[in-house]
């Protein structure tokens, strides 16, 4: 009898003894304010594709960093009830039995999942294999929609007012050169109204250095707003980016830029290239007659000694090494490697052998 009382005191004891960590998925905890959840986005196969970092803390506040969007970044304020329905989420997944590394895809999308509190931590990388486990698929989705996330991918002038309204999100450079990308004058005036700064990346935007044929008419505008100084660095390697651009025919962006008193032959502090060289190398035939009509030298030293018609030789440009003869470039020259024009020229570009050698 005596013993067993003392087994049932002792099962008794154990039953109310505490059971250690929560199983194998349960994420229900009662205190969320130590709970922090992210959702991470790469496309290292795609250079300037959308991309950002999602992370949510148990205070409610929600931080996205995007790279190539309409912006750099966002803050959001959760309701209690959608963190919490959000952990919930995690919890149906069974998170923490998915295992962290699965089969790898290529050239697809990697997104990285993870939950961390103030007793465990983990990590879910996903590399297309989401298709296979639904419920992570489903997590995945749930994070995108309660951030909305996907509105951040591309300019618009609504979505600009509505963060500003928010009273959390400063306008920045990022947001202005995506808008100036794709020409959405309205939302560039907007940003500008509101304080975003003209600084290189959009100004390269605006110019067609980046992508697209470029938007002189917001070039304009902001070389009206910046006052950018003729001399500057930076006017000199818009310049010379702008010379670059090979997607237009049209040269409005340099006719711009010189009408501003921007120095056709100065050259990039960084590279050594003046607007001619850059021209040259991006067979930018435009540019180049542009350029020579407008006083740039055409033996102009550049990276290494190097002049357009040996950049143009080296490249096998068949329509640039014409123009350049014609307005008087000198074969002769070397660079500090001691190469002329001719020495550079690849063996199977024999019509413009016998070009530079009759123009001797």
């Amino acid at each position: 009898m005596r013993g067993s009382l003392a087994g049932m005191m002792l099962v008794a004891a154990l039953a109310a003894a505490p059971q250690g960590p929560p199983a194998t998925g349960q994420l229900k905890p009662a205190d969320l304010t130590f709970v922090e959840l992210s959702y991470r986005l790469e496309r290292s196969y795609c250079g300037g594709c959308f991309e950002y970092d999602i992370r949510i803390r148990g205070t409610g506040w929600a931080d996205v960093t995007i790279r190539s969007g309409a912006t750099s970044q966002v803050r959001l304020l959760l309701t209690h009830g959608q963190f919490r329905e959000l952990v919930q989420a995690f919890h149906d997944a069974r998170f923490f039995e998915i295992p962290r590394l699965g089969s790898m895809g290529i050239d697809v999308d990697t997104i990285t999942v993870a939950y961390r509190d103030e007793v465990r931590t983990h990590e879910v990388v996903d590399l297309g294999r989401s298709s296979s486990l639904p419920a992570l698929s489903q997590l995945e989705t749930h994070i995108r929609d309660l951030v909305r996330v996907e509105r951040y991918a591309a300019p618009s002038l609504a979505l600009y007012q509505e963060l500003a309204a928010s009273r959390r999100w400063t306008p920045d450079g990022q947001a202005l050169a995506a808008a100036a990308a794709v020409g959405d004058i309205a939302s560039v005036r907007y940003l500008l109204d509101k304080g975003a700064r003209v600084s290189e990346i959009p100004l390269f935007a605006a110019a067609g250095c980046t992508s697209g044929p470029g938007h002189p008419e917001i070039l304009k505008l902001f070389l009206d707003r910046t006052r950018l100084h003729r001399d500057s660095d930076l006017a000199v390697r818009t310049f010379v980016c702008a010379a670059g651009n090979y997607r237009s025919t049209d040269v409005v962006a340099l006719r711009l830029l010189l009408s501003r008193g921007v120095d056709p032959n100065g050259a990039d502090p960084t590279s050594g290239e003046t607007p001619l060289h850059r021209a040259v190398q991006n067979d930018a035939a435009s540019a180049v007659r542009f350029l020579l009509a407008h006083r740039a030298s055409v033996d102009a030293p550049g990276h290494r000694s190097r002049t357009p018609l040996m950049v143009a030789a080296e490249g096998c440009r068949g329509q640039i090494v014409p123009l350049l003869l014609t307005a008087g470039a000198k074969i002769g020259l070397r660079d500090d490697d001691g190469k002329t024009a001719l020495d550079l020229l690849p063996t199977q570009c024999s019509s413009l052998r016998e070009m530079l050698r009759a123009g001797r």
